[in-house]
């Protein structure tokens, strides 16, 4: 049965402090209305057997069962026309360029994505292409999670970064609204570093392609001393104070772990 106004009342405040589909404040709500998210999609849909999958796609819509029943069958669609995705050809070929990979976590234990800003360049890729190395990339973290552990990080290094050269504003917008409509409750923290003058008009252009609660997980990093609160050292480059000497390595893209 839909929430009624005193439950909804004490909802609010639990999802605008970005409280976690698994938490256990939130079974009492998910309780009310789970049944009838079962009944609306039915026993043979795809992701009827899913429950904590379908808790996330609750919790990104604030546990009306209409709009969530909506959002599951878009997303439901979206990845039968766009999965699996194949780390060849053109899609390989943005993975090499090492604009993105995962390495590492941060200090919360979630594995970290990191996002050269520097190396985007709008003039020189093929946006389809770009987007769905993006997913791959996305697809092969969630695959990979350790037990326990449900979500990812990002860690986003403006360092290099020419608003002339590299901003693309087109390809963050195709990512950012696949990302919301898609991963709910994915990303676990986004950090940026280093914030600039420029930062805050860029982030304002594109914030809104993101749902509040992921907006909310954006953190903007001044210092080396905050960036090392929120990342392990040896997961931090030596030139923003830490201990790793990582290389990207364009040899490995498109390998399973271990490979």
């Amino acid at each position: 049965m839909p929430l009624t106004a005193e439950q909804e009342k004490a909802l609010k405040p639990l999802l605008l402090k970005g409280t976690l589909a698994t938490d256990a404040s939130l079974e009492p709500f998910l309780a009310a209305v789970e049944p009838d998210l079962l009944a609306a999609l039915g026993t043979d849909h795809p992701l009827a057997g899913d429950s904590l999958q379908l808790r996330r796609f609750l919790v990104a819509r604030k546990f009306k069962v209409p709009a969530t029943v909506e959002m599951i069958s878009a997303h439901v669609k979206w990845r039968a026309e766009n999965l699996p995705i194949k780390p060849e050809g053109a899609v390989l070929a943005e993975l090499q360029k090492g604009k993105f990979y995962s390495y590492g976590t941060d200090a919360a234990g979630r594995p970290l994505v990191l996002i050269h800003s520097g190396k985007f360049d709008p003039a020189t890729r093929d946006l389809e292409a770009s987007v769905r190395s993006v997913f791959y990339e996305i697809e092969r973290v969630i695959a990979q999670l350790p037990p326990g552990q449900a979500q990812f990080a990002v860690f986003y290094d403006r360092t290099g970064f020419s608003i002339k050269k590299n901003w693309d504003y087109t390809l963050l917008k195709a990512v950012f609204t696949q990302l919301s409509n898609n991963y709910p409750e994915r990303l676990g923290a986004g950090y940026v570093y280093p914030s600039g003058k420029l930062l805050p008009m860029l982030w304002g252009l594109v914030k809104h392609f993101l749902d509040a609660r992921t907006r909310s997980k954006v953190k903007f990093i001044n210092t080396q001393e905050e960036l090392l609160k929120s990342l392990p050292a040896e997961y931090v480059p030596t030139a923003y104070g830490g201990s790793s000497t990582h290389a990207f390595d364009p040899a490995t893209c498109g390998l399973a772990s271990g490979e």
